[in-house]
């Protein structure tokens, strides 16, 4: 609000060097927003302290899930939940939009399934059937043009592209490549536009071996918080967040949590 209302001065700064140099307006107390622009003009997304609109969408809106546990069930718990849900919003994040609409639904989901009663194990084996149908429903149904088109200006543009070259390093790896990996860093050495879908690139460069026990990892540590992790799992097929120290600590809190209500309990 207060740079697209112009409440406060922002000023034009450049982030990174070389070939990744982005243009931001920035202000010492509110930190990064980058411009978006659409056909009425031009929005701000917020950025924060995290220079990338996706990353603080991905921060927030996954969080969002863990604010009760920090809070239980205070009075004010409603309120903290509302500004980190504006917060994530006003990163203009595509996905942040997505993954709320679907963790959303999903909690729908479950509560109608519980009133039909269904019991906790058979909804989630349920659920997941029914997440990887729609998925793939996505990707093999749903045009993908149109959809881009109607969710507007977005990164996702280019991503079918991407993943088509991350598939083609997949379908010429050898035996041993499949398994292994081809190595770190490998589809930035070859391709001129990288892999945004962080599961497609560790099983590029990792290995089905090193992604299986990835993936094995995050969802020990957050499958006690279902939203939590259904929104972490969604956002892993969008923002190349798996390896960074922030996703690990994230998801690590998450189980710490657990682990201290546990105790609690005993």
């Amino acid at each position: 609000m207060a740079f697209n209302f112009e409440l406060i001065p922002f000023e034009l700064k450049s982030v990174g060097e070389g070939l990744d140099v982005y243009v931001y307006y920035h202000n010492y107390f509110l930190g990064y927003i980058n411009p978006k622009l659409f056909e009425s003009g031009v929005i701000g997304r917020v950025c924060g302290f995290m220079f990338e609109p996706s990353y603080q969408g991905w921060f927030l809106s996954t969080n969002f899930f863990l604010v009760s546990k920090f809070l239980e069930k205070k009075w004010y718990l409603f309120i903290f939940q509302l500004i980190v849900l504006l917060g994530a919003l006003a990163s203009v994040s595509t996905m942040s939009w997505v993954v709320f609409v679907i963790v959303f639904a999903s909690m729908l989901g479950f509560k109608i399934m519980s009133i039909l009663g269904l019991k906790e194990k058979s909804a989630n084996i349920l659920y997941g059937l029914m997440l990887i149908a729609g998925i793939f429903a996505m990707f093999t149904v749903v045009n993908q043009d149109k959809l881009l088109e109607m969710l507007g200006p977005s990164s996702s543009e280019d991503r079918t592209e991407r993943a088509d070259t991350s598939f083609l390093y997949l379908a010429t790896a050898s035996p041993k490549e499949l398994v292994l990996g081809r190595g770190p860093g490998f589809i930035g050495k070859n391709s001129d536009k990288g892999e945004s879908n962080p599961i497609i690139k560790s099983l590029v460069e990792n290995g089905i071996v090193s992604t299986i026990v990835v993936l094995i990892f995050v969802v020990y540590c957050t499958y006690r918080s279902k939203y939590y992790m259904i929104a972490n799992l969604l956002w892993l097929n969008s923002v190349v967040v798996l390896f960074t120290p922030l996703f690990i600590i994230n998801v690590l809190v998450c189980r710490w949590m657990d682990e201290s209500t546990e105790e609690n309990l005993v």
